[in-house]
């Protein structure tokens, strides 16, 4: 059973650890390598810390069998001036790579979207197309939006979706 909770400063090492393994599995050649070869447990643990103590997001873990391995959340729209009718974003939603197909992703975003019970915005890497697909078979709609963000040095294209159903489709 999967179990969706409030992350805690307990989680942060292993929120961390999901994080730096989730980008270098999912990003690998869509982001520069020494970007993704930099990625720290320890500076990741230290701003999962401090993301916390700020309290302006809601930041959510997956655990099964007492072991966390997913994390997701999000808060305000950061893109009103693209997506003004979406008052907020999933900003981050990640499952440990050996737990891929378990179920986490699709458990936190239900929950995500049981506590902001509105519409919502996800910017996706363009060519993160196993993403793409989860948000597609999650009820995700593909917006006409795009935006470049900068990771590590090098523009990396997004598409967005918008999800305004109260739950996930399955």
């Amino acid at each position: 059973m999967i179990l969706v909770r409030d992350m805690v400063l307990e989680d942060c090492a292993a929120v961390a650890s999901i994080h730096v393994r989730g980008w270098q599995a999912t990003y690998r050649g869509m982001m520069p390598d020494s970007f993704l070869d930099a990625l720290t447990i320890e500076q990741r643990t230290e701003r999962w810390k401090n993301n916390i103590a700020r309290n302006n997001s809601m930041n959510l873990v997956a655990e099964k069998a007492g072991r966390v391995m997913g994390f997701g959340g999000g808060g305000a729209n950061r893109s009103l001036d693209v997506a003004p009718h979406l008052e907020h974003e999933l900003w981050a939603l990640y499952a440990d790579p050996d737990c891929w197909g378990q179920g986490l992703g699709s458990a936190m975003l239900d929950e995500f979207a049981r506590r902001i019970q509105a519409p919502y915005l996800v910017w996706v890497a363009t060519e993160n197309l196993v993403g793409r697909k989860f948000y597609t078979r999650m009820g995700g709609q593909l917006l006409a939006l795009t935006k470049n963000e900068e990771v590590g040095g090098a523009q990396v294209p997004h598409v967005a979706f918008e999800f305004s159903k109260l739950s996930c489709a399955r």
